[in-house]
């Protein structure tokens, strides 16, 4: 391969990585644009733990279903889940008391985490990873080796590990493990939800840190700002991943023609050699 045929190859691969910057980049916004209005609604409207009290009053029911409704969204959207879990303990603790809102909480965590979680593996699994599964690349063989030989521990460490529950999701859901494997997987966490929900719960019987909890008021940007730096972090860790991706692929040699030619395929050089 002469040096001009080297050049242009890479200032074609040039070309190539900053396309794929620009359309991430693209993906990116269209993502935040969309996130930020359905932070906002979800914190003006229904979706606002405080607000989901008032409007299920005295039934149970709509209570437990308005708060497990709400939690799935919260655990398909890219955002820390342990304040939400004490605040949703809190409320149940509230009016379940104690011991059954601590029940109940745990069982609300637990159900919708995972329902949100199956959603985002199988949007992942059907509408993502195939596009990448096409893709020969060492990273993607490597990762579903590993989610192959050990499937259920690996969601178990990626449970209880501090990566963020959409990035766990958005992992498994590039791999072959199957739905079975990581709801069992899954049950790892659940002493963490289960202390978080009791320590909330025992903040319900002080009367001055539950008179202070429930008389929190925040302007809706605050959420937007902490939500928005919660987003960029994974776009970021994202943008890592990516860049591993590529050194990785530019170590592997791509075979050319002239590579092909060059290798000792004749027959009687076979031979001379073993001789």
């Amino acid at each position: 391969m002469t040096t001009q045929s080297k050049s242009k190859s890479c200032f074609s691969n040039l070309l190539k990585n900053i396309a794929k910057c620009i359309i991430f980049a693209i993906l990116a916004i269209v993502l935040a644009i969309i996130t930020i209005p359905l932070m906002l609604y979800f914190n003006d409207n229904l979706y606002f733990l405080k607000h989901i009290e008032q409007i299920s009053g005295d039934n149970s029911l709509i209570f437990f279903s308005l708060m497990f409704l709400a939690f799935v969204l919260y655990s398909i959207i890219p955002m820390n889940l342990e304040p939400i879990i004490a605040i949703t303990s809190f409320y149940f603790s509230k009016k379940f008391g104690f011991s059954s809102g601590l029940v109940l909480s745990t069982l609300n965590t637990f159900l919708a985490v995972n329902l949100g979680s199956i959603a985002t593996i199988l949007f992942v699994r059907f509408f993502i990873y195939p596009y990448f599964k096409k893709s020969p690349e060492m990273t993607f063989n490597i990762w579903s080796d590993l989610t192959n030989e050990y499937g259920i521990i690996l969601v178990i460490l990626l449970k209880l590990t501090f990566f963020p529950n959409f990035i766990s999701n958005c992992l498994i859901g590039f791999s072959n493990i199957s739905i079975t494997e990581f709801i069992i997987g899954s049950l790892a966490p659940l002493p963490r939800y289960l202390s978080i929900s009791a320590f909330a719960s025992n903040i319900n019987s002080i009367k001055y840190y539950g008179f202070i909890l429930l008389s929190l008021k925040s302007h809706p940007y605050h959420e937007v700002l902490f939500t928005t730096i919660s987003f960029l972090s994974h776009l970021f860790l994202l943008g890592l991943f990516y860049r591993s991706y590529i050194k990785i692929k530019d170590r592997v040699p791509v075979p050319t023609e002239e590579n092909i030619t060059n290798l000792p395929n004749n027959t009687s050089t076979l031979n001379s050699e073993i001789v």
